[in-house]
Parts: C-alpha cells; sequence; structure tokens
C-alpha cells in the first residue's frame, strides 16, 4: 500500500486526479501542434508563390503576435480564470490551424498567409503563457506539490514538442503536400483543447461563467 501510495504521488495525481490526468494529456497535444506552424508556414507560404524575403516574415509576424497574446490572456485569466482562457486559446489554436490554414493551402493568397500568422500567433502565445497559472491552479494551495506537479507538467511538454515536429514533418512527402500535416496538427490541438475542457470541468463544475 506504501509503495502505491508513492507511485501516485510520483505522478502527481492525488489530487484532482482527472483533472490533473486530463491536463497533462491537454499539454502533450497542444504542445505536439503548437510549434507546427511556426517551422513550416514559411516554407508553405514560398512554395505556394510568396516572395522568399515575405515568406520569411511571416516566422517574425508570427512570433511578434506571439509576445501579445502572451499579455492579453493572462491579463484576461486575472478576472476570467484561467482554465477558461486557455480552453479558449486552445480551441482557437486548433480552429486557426483547421479553419486557416487549411483553406489557405488550397486557395494562397498573401494576405491569407499573413492573417493566419497573426492570429495563430496572437492565440498560441495565450497558450504558452497560462500552463504555469494552471498548473498553481490544479494545485489548490498544496505547495509541497508544487514542484512535483511543475516537473510532470514539463515532462509532458517535453514529449510532445519532441516528437511533434518529426511526426509531422513525416507527413509532407517529396511533392511537398501540406494538406495531411496541417490535418494531423489542427486535430491533435483540438484533442488537447477537449482534454482542457475536461479538465475545467473537473475542476469547477459546468457553469460557464464560474471563474476558473
Amino acid at each position: 500500500m506504501e509503495t502505491l501510495k508513492s507511485v501516485r504521488k510520483w505522478a502527481g495525481v492525488r489530487h484532482n486526479a482527472v483533472a490533473w490526468l486530463a491536463f497533462c494529456i491537454g499539454i502533450f497535444c497542444c504542445t505536439f501542434s503548437l510549434l507546427v506552424p511556426y517551422d513550416y508556414l514559411p516554407s508553405m507560404a514560398n512554395q505556394a508563390g510568396m516572395n522568399l524575403d515575405l515568406a520569411q516574415y511571416t516566422l517574425s509576424i508570427t512570433n511578434a503576435e506571439s509576445m501579445i497574446g502572451r499579455i492579453v490572456p493572462g491579463f484576461l485569466s486575472d478576472y476570467m480564470g484561467q482554465f477558461n482562457i486557455m480552453v479558449l486559446v486552445s480551441a482557437f489554436s486548433a480552429v486557426a490551424q483547421l479553419a486557416i490554414w487549411l483553406p489557405v493551402y488550397y486557395a494562397p493568397t498573401n494576405a491569407g498567409f499573413i492573417f493566419f500568422a497573426a492570429f495563430y500567433g496572437f492565440v498560441s502565445g495565450g497558450y504558452t503563457s497560462l500552463l504555469s497559472p494552471c498548473v498553481v491552479a490544479l494545485v489548490d494551495g498544496r505547495v509541497a506539490d508544487l514542484g512535483l506537479k511543475f516537473g510532470v507538467a514539463c515532462l509532458y511538454l517535453a514529449f510532445g514538442a519532441l516528437v511533434g515536429i518529426p511526426a509531422s514533418g513525416a507527413l509532407v512527402d517529396d511533392s511537398e503536400n501540406w494538406e495531411s500535416l496541417i490535418a494531423l496538427s489542427g486535430s491533435i490541438m483540438a484533442v488537447g483543447a477537449l482534454c482542457f475542457v475536461v479538465a475545467r470541468v473537473k475542476k469547477g463544475g459546468w457553469d460557464v461563467m464560474k471563474k476558473v
């Protein structure tokens, strides 16, 4: 029994078990997809006919908007709750990939690529900035568990980042057909957003107006 307790403590699932597990799976899924547009958008835009210099600037646009996205959602989370905003930014990140990036692939325009770069940079920046506050929220004042839960969360994050880019890139064949890459990345991001919904509901209930 003591061994089982030790294992559960190491895994970080003693408190809010379902919420914590769903949150960690959400971290893996969202981090899996997070950097795919950052890595592949310039190449895709250039292949679609965008000037090479302008295509490279799509990465700068994404990073610039990400800076704003790290500030504004964090500010809003003070009033609306960390998990409520995390659900929104992760869901919008999935929407950006599936409902903006994928259509732009089929009908490429410079304006479409730039709009996607700006919008995705903003919402994905919010995901990055809210990870730590959400971990703290799940601890519920149990300071002794804080370091452990941060470590476990970073483990899921690191594994998602490790496999996301290579797995997505493997789908781009010699003809550089990007459809499968975008569909995979956006779908896994959507799964991550659903996991955050589960974590939010398990922690704060179904009241959508409640600050969680």
